[in-house]
């Protein structure tokens, strides 16, 4: 629908509108402004960005005065009320005329409120307030606490403006450099934003260029689509002269460099010696100064404190209009951000019952998971899923897939045994077997495998030396067994010998193991409770650590026990048939190497046939001791028992003395049988968090009670009526379009 308009050349020209229609409008308007003052009241600014008109302007630009003709109320000029701080001015149409003054700190637990007090007293209260905020009188500081000014009464216009600070072109004796930087922070904080709308305040006493508005506005507003010009003090202008003549094609919208969506307004200000005159008397002299000169070529719209008042009450209801939408999109995405966040802490919890209902709620997640960890199913969302998140390190990925990590831990733990679990490795001619100790693990175990502290490298003896050794050790230790067979106690002392390694290395994987088990009921504890880091410290230091420090005392305890057959316990007792076929396949194995290397060994010199009895010959013992079957027995039985000791490492030890134990740490049935005193040191709730949850709480009350608003305003057809309402302020060539 096309927006209603006026013929400028009847600027007196009232409006068709009963009574009854203009006071619904009124009504409207006041409601829906009202519903943002009490978003600004409510805090609301500091979530989402709020509609609003800001006026900016340099120092002595004016501003102050521009107030006054739009309030009809008289501000402290000395010191300026917008020089140190930010101003909300709320003007509303009511009967009874009323002001309140309050100021919204962050800061300060102190309130500041007045009300019901006269026009006369508002300097003396703003005073009182500027010592509230800590910049009295002789202080040269800035505050970004906010004064919200409430003005009612029978003649204003339905109207909220935030006045900010004037810039500063350099340092003064009473301006410092930090105080600009505030000043200027503060102007930077209300002009980015995209929902206000900037009302820039110019003097027309001083050059456009050398006003730094212009520029502020240029580049919050590049578009130039959120920002009205004011004009201030057409008449200190020099008549006939170029600035003057500039300030015109500016009014007029006509100048390129600053020409406006919303275009420009001139206002001619009080003189000094009219400082004193009533509002009726200033309004006739402004009225008389624009029906004659030049200043008359501007528009009867674009002049004037009248069509002012009126152009920006309707300025600012068109903007609320257009943003509402975003802005309850605005607000309802804070409510589910909020509401998360409160939800992650979990239901309140004061008394006994509701911290043990808390605390039981925990263990259960944590017991589920757990249990899913220990058993390799990874379907909860902890576990990081399938692929890997390039968020989330190396290590904290493992150590959450405990199950996964322990089986490696494991395998890394068979290696560096199998390669660096001996004192010696026996060097054989020919390489007739291989050097374990060179031999690579997996990729993926080579990080697991470094972690082991193997000592220096192990030595490495010929099996020649061996048997020599292994002789003058026998004929020391002869007893009562027949001539050339092997004395098993010399193989089992090489055994024992050959096998030092394994308790260091065993404490070292339990070590190990326990550490990133420990790490990941960490990690769960953590992940369970959240934002509640008070609970989670809690758990982990009365619960976690002394459960660890007491299993690794245990492990260590299985270790010694595992180990100590095999150090100093009786004579070995292998199982028999294994023993003698592997005992066998290890002959055979070292013939049969022995045959492929060098065929014409065995072979008869007259016939060069193989035969058993140049085959006997050949292998006949040189040892008198029987050496070579001394080392042989003892490394079967060190392979044997490698792998038997291993295994029960990682079973009798680990998995029953602790990986089984560990959904164990945290249950429902122990928090139950917790005293209360126990359940209120683990998770009753701290002053943060108390802090945190009041804070939650509170913010959401503000941003639904906010969402309710703005939604009754957005639902009501009553609001739609001023699509339908011919626009007062309509003009062809510039500014306001009158649409709505």
């Amino acid at each position: 629908m096309e927006a209603a308009s006026l013929d400028v050349s009847e600027p007196h020209t009232a409006v068709n509108l009963d009574d009854a229609a203009m006071q619904q409008l009124q009504a409207e308007q006041r409601a829906l402004l009202d519903t943002i003052e009490t978003l600004k009241g409510l805090g609301l600014g500091e979530f989402v960005d709020l509609p609003q008109l800001v006026v900016v302007g340099d120092q002595s630009a004016g501003k102050s005065s521009v107030l006054e003709a739009i309030s009809r109320v008289r501000f402290p000029i000395k010191d300026g009320i917008c020089t140190r701080f930010a101003t909300e001015l709320a003007l509303r149409r009511g009967h009874h005329p009323k002001i309140e003054v309050k100021v919204q700190s962050k800061i300060s637990s102190t309130p500041f409120s007045r009300s019901g007090f006269e026009n006369g007293d508002l300097p003396r209260i703003v005073e009182e307030a500027k010592q509230h905020m800590g910049i009295g009188e002789g202080s040269t500081g800035f505050s970004e606490d906010v004064l919200h000014i409430k003005i009612i009464g029978p003649d204003m216009p339905q109207l909220t403006l935030v006045d900010l600070p004037g810039f500063f072109h350099s340092e003064t004796e009473n301006q410092s450099a930090s105080g600009i930087a505030i000043a200027n922070r503060l102007a930077e904080k209300y002009m980015r934003q995209e929902n206000s709308i900037i009302l820039a305040v110019i003097s027309a006493a001083a050059e456009a260029a050398q006003q730094t508005v212009l520029g502020q506005t240029q580049r919050h507003d590049p578009a130039r689509s959120r920002t009205l010009g004011i004009i201030t003090k057409p008449d200190k202008v020099e008549p006939d002269s170029d600035n003057e003549r500039a300030y015109l094609r500016m009014a007029q919208n006509e100048e390129a460099t600053h020409k406006l969506a919303l275009g420009w307004h001139v206002l001619r200000n009080r003189a000094q010696k009219e400082t004193s005159s009533a509002d009726a008397e200033r309004d006739e002299k402004e009225k008389l100064f624009f029906e004659s000169g030049v200043w008359s070529v501007i528009s009867p719209q674009d002049r004037g404190i009248e069509t002012l008042r009126e152009k920006l009450s309707q300025v600012l209801l068109q903007h609320i209009q257009r943003q509402l939408p975003s802005l309850i999109t605005s607000i309802d995405e804070q409510i589910k951000v909020h509401q998360a966040r409160l939800d992650g802490l979990g239901e309140k919890r004061s008394s006994t019952i509701e911290i043990k209902k808390y605390l039981i709620d925990l263990s259960s997640r944590y017991e589920r998971v757990a249990r899913e960890a220990i058993h390799g199913n990874y379907a909860d969302p902890f576990f990081g899923g399938l692929y890997p998140d390039s968020e989330t390190s190396y290590e904290a990925r493992r150590v959450k897939k405990l199950r996964a990590l322990v089986r490696d831990l494991n395998r890394a733990f068979y290696f560096v045994l199998t390669t660096e679990g001996s004192r010696r490795q026996i060097q054989w001619p020919d390489d007739l077997h291989c050097k374990l100790s060179d031999s690579q693990p997996p990729d993926h175990l080579k990080p697991l495998v470094e972690l082991y502290d193997t000592g220096d490298p192990t030595d490495e003896v010929l099996v020649s030396d061996l048997i020599l050794e292994l002789d003058t050790i026998a004929a020391e230790n002869q007893g009562v067994e027949f001539p050339g067979s092997s004395n098993d106690r010399v193989a089992l002392a090489l055994f024992r010998d050959h096998s030092t390694p394994w308790e260091g290395l065993a404490l070292q994987h339990c070590d190990l193991v326990t550490h990133f088990a420990r790490e990941f009921v960490e990690h769960l504890v953590s992940h369970i409770t959240g934002p509640d880091t008070h609970t989670a410290d809690a758990i982990i230091n009365d619960i976690v650590t002394p459960y660890f420090e007491e299993k690794l005392t245990v492990l260590h305890a299985k270790v010694s026990e595992l180990v100590r057959h095999y150090k100093t316990g009786s004579d070995p007792q292998p199982m028999f048939s294994i023993f003698i076929k592997n005992l066998e396949e290890r002959k055979n194995k070292r013939l049969a190497k022995m045959l492929k290397q060098n065929p014409g060994l065995f072979q008869n010199a007259e016939s060069q046939a193989l035969t058993l009895e140049a085959l006997q010959a050949e292998l006949k013992e040189a040892s008198e001791f029987n050496a070579e079957g001394t080392i042989d027995s003892a490394m079967v039985y060190y392979d044997m028992s490698l792998r038997v000791f291993t295994d029960n490492v990682m079973t009798l030890a680990l998995e029953n003395c602790l990986i089984s134990d560990i959904p164990n740490i945290l249950s429902p049935g122990q928090v139950y049988s917790m005293s209360d005193e126990k359940v209120a040191v683990l998770a009753a709730e701290s002053k943060p968090v108390q802090r945190l949850r009041q804070e939650l709480q509170t913010d959401l009350e503000k941003l639904r009670a906010g969402f309710s608003a703005c939604r009754k305003h957005r639902s009501r057809e009553s609001i739609g009526k001023l699509t339908h309402l011919p626009h007062p302020l309509h003009h062809s060539g510039h500014g306001l379009t009158g649409e709505v």
